[in-house]
């Protein structure tokens, strides 16, 4: 009994001193583990040195510390630091007139303007409402109702035509009987839209007639009134099934018509948008300008945890390694399991992918350097980091980069070399460079690459990119560990049964033969 408190209390402790450590240490995870990374990443370098110093381990272990920082970290945070000059530089140029001066140039280039804007959006608003509204319980009410309703929509529809006809549309308005329904040749509007547009004035107008006042007075039976309010609405649905057929035909199908009311929001919550989202960058960049002491403090500080992280792995790490598995309770079979893992992952699936990144950022740097783009380096840096995403890549950055040049700069020629490049040389890139470095090494399925690192960034940001596949594959390794302790334990059981068994059949056996010879015995 003593013995299970002690270990009761031995457990508490360990527990509350474990939380409160991992508490202390937290702050100093990424720069730790990215020291860890970049031990595994570098070792052979590491031993090269050892070599040439004669196994000096301190002076291997400075040594190779300081290649890493001078030839990994110093380059690094130097083209770091030019992206963050340019991004605040192109925030600083942010005007919203022209950016909505840019959104007006894309949108006539790739034709999704939408002719009437303010008049369509006027209509569409009216016909919501009218939807929306409830029917009067009295006939007359009913009456006024509708009649309001089709005196506004023939007002708007009437400025709606003359907008369109100021554009060359030549749309003819079905105000009487009499009208015709041809129309002249227009290259504006077709012989079917012109007819929707007719269908649609003649609907309203007939509506209209119906619910006249005079002709409403001479009705008194409440049932023909019901039967004259049903005629009407009737009719008045039908136009304004006619002026959809006719907004869906003029903006070019349903789809075509979908992707230009997309494309032109309200003006004036357009603009106020997009001053929103110049002013919120603008408030950023003014917090990332006053919070740069504490950032490079910050920065520096994580910098030289790991720089003597580095040191400290190079130097102990095969006995930091030895404690560590003494400690823990698992067998050193599963120990060196996880740390094989670690270190192939390590070398196979992330170095793969750091350095696939790295050259496709570096070539997509060519690139927007000779298409004339500005900005090269913060373009540069958001590819390398895009790249580092599955089923996203560099293209997510250079392709927009090879539109922007074709829609808005007006550069073809620029436009489709970066399109070209982009596609035959950066985006390539990954596809030879990971399979050289893994050849047949560990490597995980695209789909669980691109949840473990979408999933590593939202839970620890940009060092998920990293953690997130490496943990999906220790989990990996310890199901397999678990599945061969699980198939071990079956086979002892089944072992131990089959002795039983056997024992239970010896004993039988046993037992048969003396009760043979007991018989023999009576017998004689």
């Amino acid at each position: 009994m003593n013995r299970i408190v002690s270990f009761g209390l031995l457990l508490a402790v360990i527990l509350i001193t474990g939380f409160v450590f991992f508490k202390v240490m937290a702050g100093f995870f990424l720069p730790l583990f990215l020291a860890a990374l970049l031990v595994v990443l570098f070792y052979p370098l590491h031993r090269w040195i050892l070599k040439r110093v004669h196994g000096r381990k301190k002076i291997a272990a400075l040594l190779a510390t300081t290649v890493i920082l001078l030839c990994v970290l110093l380059p690094f945070t130097t083209i770091l630091f030019f992206a963050a000059n340019e991004s605040r530089s192109v925030i600083r140029r942010l005007d919203p007139a022209s950016i909505d001066d840019k959104i007006v140039t894309v949108r006539t280039k790739l034709g999704l303007e939408l002719p009437a804007q303010s008049e369509f959006e006027r209509m569409d608003r009216v016909l919501e409402a009218i939807q929306n509204q409830s029917i009067a319980q009295n006939m007359q009410k009913q009456r006024e109702q509708l009649d309001f309703d089709i005196t506004e929509l023939r007002g708007i529809s009437i400025e709606l035509g003359e907008e369109l006809n100021r554009r060359g549309s030549k749309l003819i308005w079905q105000e009487a009987p009499g009208d015709d329904d041809s129309s002249e040749e227009s290259n504006f509007i077709s012989s079917d839209q012109q007819k929707s547009w007719s269908l649609y004035g003649r609907s309203l107008r007939d509506a209209r007639e119906m619910l006249a006042e005079k002709s409403w007075a001479e009705i008194v039976d409440v049932d023909a009134q019901q039967k004259q309010i049903s005629d009407a609405r009737r009719k008045f649905n039908e136009a304004i099934d006619a002026y959809f057929q006719f907004k869906a035909d003029f903006l070019g199908g349903p789809f075509l018509g979908w992707l230009k009311e997309m494309a032109n929001p309200n003006i004036n919550e357009q603009k106020d948008y997009i001053q929103k989202v110049a002013g919120w960058l603008r408030s950023r960049m003014v917090t990332f300008g006053s919070a740069t002491t504490s950032f490079v403090v910050r920065f520096l500080f994580g910098v030289a945890i790991m720089a003597i992280a580095l040191f400290s792995f190079f130097l102990d790490g095969p006995a930091m390694l030895t404690a560590l598995k003494q400690m823990t309770p698992l067998d050193n079979e599963h120990e060196d399991e996880l740390i094989a893992e670690f270190q192939n992952v390590s070398r196979a699936v992330v170095l793969a992918t750091l350095l696939s990144a790295a050259a496709q950022g570096l070539l997509s740097g060519l690139g927007y350097y000779f298409a004339g783009l500005d900005s090269v380096t913060l373009l540069m840096v958001l590819t390398t980091v895009l790249a580092l995403v599955p089923f996203v890549g560099a293209a997510a950055v250079w392709l927009p980069c090879s539109l922007w040049l074709l829609f808005i700069e007006g550069h073809v020629g620029s436009g489709v070399f970066l399109a070209i490049y982009g596609l035959g040389v950066i985006s390539l890139a990954d596809n030879v460079i990971k399979p050289l470095i893994l050849h047949g090494r560990s490597n995980l399925h695209p789909l669980w690459a691109l949840l473990s690192v979408l999933g590593g960034v939202a839970a620890l940001g940009p060092v998920g990119i990293l953690v997130g596949p490496m943990v999906v594959v220790f989990l990996q390794t310890l199901l397999k560990i678990l599945q061969r302790e699980i198939a071990s334990m079956d086979q002892k059981q089944n072992r131990t049964l089959d002795r039983r068994v056997f024992s239970d059949a010896m004993r039988m056996e046993d037992y048969r033969q003396s009760q043979r010879r007991a018989r023999k015995d009576d017998a004689v």
